[in-house]
């Protein structure tokens, strides 16, 4: 017996010598994809805290401190509604960037969670931020790793190529410089997620992201048991998706459609009919989805809101993909045929969400740039079933061929990107200003604590106000002021020398301004009507804050 048990694992047997081989390379695989796992759940990150960390160091105070954002408009309207929640306890939101009555309507689940933490330790809306990405970062890549792990096991080194992939691929923007070509939104491109790497400046798209991959597998689950228990979750999912972030929710919900619509393995009608009935109960989610937007739609500023972002061909041209996405976009086509063929639910549903991610970011009656970010993933995911399969042919010089390629473009890419939004970081080129002078800062805390009313204010500093004061404010973010461009003329109509003081009271009365905040900006356009009933209540070196005395008349 023993003798037996010592040949069949004899080391010089050599019928055992491949075996021993497979086992000790797959070995190898799995230790390395465990180191590469951690490493990048705490590098990437981490890597996005550089443009912040940038900013910080530019601060000089008084007179230029950095607010904690890499970005203004959006993230300051995400700071508003966090201290929505950890001021008023709100967990339906509203934007403090009109003056027009509205109604708190806005489901963030995200910023609720956040809110309450602030609410909690008293750590700051930006500081929590920059947390977030680190947390959510950290779960999301270690997340795609499980779930990539279960759907593509054994083929460890299709895992470990897809997971790279998704994390470090890019677009060649960097080519279009030296040949002249002109891309849309060349200076701010990594805002909008042409690669999951890019995605990472905000956590709450990688949220999304990884809900979406999380409610794929509750869902795989569910075909598998077909239980009202295994059910639950998915349904609870599916609404905390679209609580989370819409714009991600939609293409992971196209993934179902596609997973229904494809053949189901050899016995294709059975399966279909099967694969129905258990898409079938999520039209109970899809309603309340469907019902809560009809009522947030009956408050008239809300509804003009949502308007607002319907911008016409907002979207990428499909003749710069090859620049957005490199290489990935001709390997990644090669992998839908072939994953078509091979009829595994995982990749139906990544076809589904593609192809949802593709079609809203084209659609031309809505901002498609909302839907960007949602198309890398997946095209990656595809893009390496290919590229694995040539390196198993070739062997380890087409392993050394992916590390430089994925380091070359991570060279010429990703860090490139992370140097560009460190540098227009610190030389504040957007529209509306990542920094603010100390003196504006304790104006605004002391605006904080006045009774509600609007104030009469700039565009950028109107963004701040309305997260750090929590007042509604004249001018503020770019996408749910109404009527900006009119109130813009109006701004400048106001200060201006020409205007008779009737016409001002006009203005005020019009949209019921309570507060004028006369700042650096204000006093550019001109100087303030000293005919006007008003009541100067806070002064520093830059500001002057008036309340408006009593109802005026013209």
């Amino acid at each position: 017996m023993l003798r037996i048990q010592h040949e069949t694992v004899e080391p010089d047997d050599p019928q055992s010598r491949p075996l021993l081989h497979v086992k000790q390379s797959n070995r190898k695989i799995r230790m390395m994809s465990s180191r590469i796992r951690i490493v990048t759940a705490l590098l990437i990150p981490a890597l996005w805290c550089l443009p912040v960390v940038t900013g910080y160091l530019s601060s000089v105070e008084p007179d230029r401190v950095f607010l904690g954002w890499m970005r203004s408009d959006d993230f300051h309207r995400y700071g508003s509604f966090i201290e929505q929640t950890a001021r008023l306890q709100r967990v339906l939101y509203m934007d403090y960037s009109t003056v027009e009555h509205q109604s708190p309507r806005m489901i963030a689940l995200y910023f609720t969670v956040l809110g309450w933490i602030k609410r909690l330790t008293g750590c700051a809306a930006q500081d929590l931020w920059l947390w977030s990405r680190l947390a959510v970062g950290a779960v999301f890549i270690l997340t795609l790793y499980r779930i990539l792990s279960v759907n593509l096991k054994p083929d460890n080194t299709r895992i470990v190529t897809t997971f790279l992939l998704i994390l470090t691929s890019c677009g060649w923007e960097w080519l279009t410089r030296p040949s002249g070509i002109q891309l849309p939104r060349w200076n701010n491109f990594w805002m909008d997620g042409f690669s999951t790497f890019n995605s990472f400046h905000n956590p709450l798209k990688i949220a999304g992201i990884a809900l979406g991959l999380m409610f794929f597998q509750l869902h795989l689950q569910y075909e598998r048991k077909g239980t009202a228990r295994s059910w639950l979750p998915c349904a609870l999912m599916f609404l905390i998706l679209w609580g989370v972030h819409p714009n991600s929710a939609v293409p992971v919900y196209c993934g179902l459609v596609v997973l229904a619509a494809l053949p189901a393995g050899r016995a294709a009608p059975a399966g279909l009919r099967r694969r129905w009935l258990r898409i079938l109960p999520y039209f109970a989610p899809a309603a309340v989805v469907m019902a809560y937007i009809v009522w947030m739609n009956t408050d008239p500023m809300t509804s003009h809101i949502i308007r607002q972002y319907r911008i016409p061909f907002s979207s990428e041209p499909l003749r710069t993909y090859i620049f957005r996405y490199g290489f990935i976009l001709p390997f990644g086509i090669w992998g839908i045929f072939s994953a078509i063929w091979r009829r595994n639910p995982f990749e139906y549903l990544m076809i589904g969400w593609l192809g949802g991610a593709v079609f809203f970011s084209l659609y031309p009656y809505m901002t498609g740039l909302l839907y960007q970010h949602m198309v890398h993933l997946p095209l990656a995911f595809f893009a390496a079933e290919p590229l694995s399969a040539i390196f198993k042919k070739t062997g380890s010089v087409s392993r050394l061929g992916l590390i430089g390629l994925l380091a070359g473009t991570f060279l010429m890419g990703d860090a490139a990107v992370l140097i560009q939004a460190s540098r227009q970081t610190r030389e504040d080129v957007w529209p509306t200003s990542l920094y603010a002078s100390r003196f504006e800062l304790n104006a605004m805390d002391f605006l904080r604590d006045l009774p509600q009313g609007n104030v009469l204010v700039n565009r950028d500093t109107g963004n701040k106000i309305g997260w750090l004061s929590l007042k509604n404010v004249f001018l503020g973010h770019w996408g749910t002021t109404p009527d900006k461009g009119r109130k813009t003329r109006e701004l400048r109509m106001f200060y201006d020398r020409g205007t008779t003081p009737s016409d001002r009271i006009k203005i005020l009365n019009r949209y019921r301004i309570l507060y004028i905040w006369y700042g650096p900006r204000e006093k550019d356009l001109g100087p303030l009507d000293a005919a006007l009933p008003l009541e100067l209540i806070y002064r520093n070196r830059d500001v002057d804050l008036y309340r408006i005395q009593a109802p005026m008349e013209h």
